[in-house]
């Protein structure tokens, strides 16, 4: 049986998802980092073109550990709670 598949090179140099242009993949960071050494993590998501991917994932899925999208879990849960506040005042109105 014969399969017709792109060869190697072209499917690896094809971003399918957000996360393959996430500087955390792009730039082989040790991905300990992203949950032992928050400061350095944020340097690197600070400059991440999928940042905004990234944080709406883990606030999607309620992520508990590391930093996603330049947000540890503190900021995290910080900013859903500020959204539920801003949200439920909206309502009130």
């Amino acid at each position: 049986m014969h399969q017709q598949s792109q060869p190697h090179s072209i499917a690896k140099s094809s971003p399918r998802t957000w996360q393959d242009l996430a500087r955390c993949v792009t730039t082989h960071v040790n991905p300990d980092t992203f949950f032992e050494l928050a400061p350095e993590a944020k340097k690197i998501c600070a400059r991440c073109p999928v940042k905004t991917n990234c944080l709406d994932t883990a606030l999607e899925h309620s992520e508990v550990f590391g930093v996603w999208g330049g947000m540890t879990v503190a900021e995290r849960n910080r900013l859903k709670l500020e959204r539920r506040l801003k949200f439920t005042n909206a309502g009130a109105s």
